[in-house]
């Protein structure tokens, strides 16, 4: 008889899933894309971010939920935003040793992925790539209020906003 594992395949955003009734499809091409990138450099993209960057969503809408409306998951989370678009896979793939100047302060090592930036540029959100497959998730400026930690915050402040699926998660439920 054939063992069977206990670990559980759960997807990182199920919970947003569920929360939107999204069917979860591989995006064509975006897996291998992100593969052939981790064997050219040597460095491997989080698993949550892999996820993220390499689904597409499959929301039922209309009478009865019989239509669908299909996208990227970053997509989705750019329409369930304030129009933040999320960075795009190829600058995403591209860590940064240091977030972007305007930060101030002590900060863990990289590198970092440039995750997104808020529609006015009031804020930069970043995953910094620390070898976890949920990799901590930070923000410039304080980031977004909704997903701050604390109230208040001082400009150039580096806020810890949680982890990835965490913060995702949070984002869709607010």
């Amino acid at each position: 008889m054939d063992e069977v594992s206990r670990t559980s395949r759960v997807p990182y955003h199920q919970n947003v899933y569920d929360l939107l009734l999204i069917d979860p499809r591989p995006l064509a091409g975006r897996r291998e894309m992100i593969r052939e990138w981790e064997q050219q450099t040597g460095r491997r993209f989080p698993s949550s971010l892999v996820e993220l960057y390499s689904i597409e969503a499959a929301i039922p809408f209309g009478v009865n939920a019989k239509e669908q409306w299909v996208l990227p998951m970053t997509e989705v989370w750019h329409q369930y935003s304030n129009m933040e678009e999320p960075t795009g896979l190829e600058q995403v793939l591209e860590p940064l040793d240091r977030p972007h100047s305007r930060v101030v302060g002590e900060i863990e090592p990289g590198p970092y992925h440039y995750v997104q930036c808020e529609n006015q540029g009031n804020w930069l959100m970043y995953a910094r790539a620390n070898g976890d497959d949920d990799p901590p998730t930070y923000a410039t400026d304080g980031g977004p209020y909704f997903l701050r930690r604390q109230q208040e915050w001082r400009e150039g402040e580096w806020c810890r906003l949680g982890q990835f699926s965490e913060v995702l998660f949070r984002w869709f439920a607010w």
